[in-house]
């Protein structure tokens, strides 16, 4: 188990990033457009971010730096920010 200050302030920055997903209240609504494909958002550069460096360093240094305490915001009333917590785990979970 290796604990690493500055992995869990880069963790910690790349979770904030999640935490920028837009709110469209129209979003149910919406047509298909892919003449943005190339176009991501904070939030989606965070989760990609993320990915890549759960692959990078793997579960063994990104689990142990995770902070314990990001899980008290699982039942926050913002929903971006419950949004950011799960999507962060299952991107870790995934790559790990």
């Amino acid at each position: 188990m290796v604990l690493n200050e500055e992995v869990t302030k880069l963790l910690l920055v790349l979770i904030d990033m999640l935490v920028h997903i837009g709110h469209d209240p129209c979003w149910g609504d919406a047509v298909n457009d892919d003449g943005n494909e190339e176009e991501l958002s904070m939030c989606s550069y965070g989760k990609e971010s993320l990915g890549r460096l759960a692959i990078a360093l793997g579960g063994s240094v990104i689990v142990p730096n995770f902070p314990s305490t990001l899980f008290n915001f699982l039942d926050h009333e913002d929903w971006q920010i419950r949004y950011s917590i799960v999507t962060a785990i299952g991107v870790i979970s995934e790559e790990c």
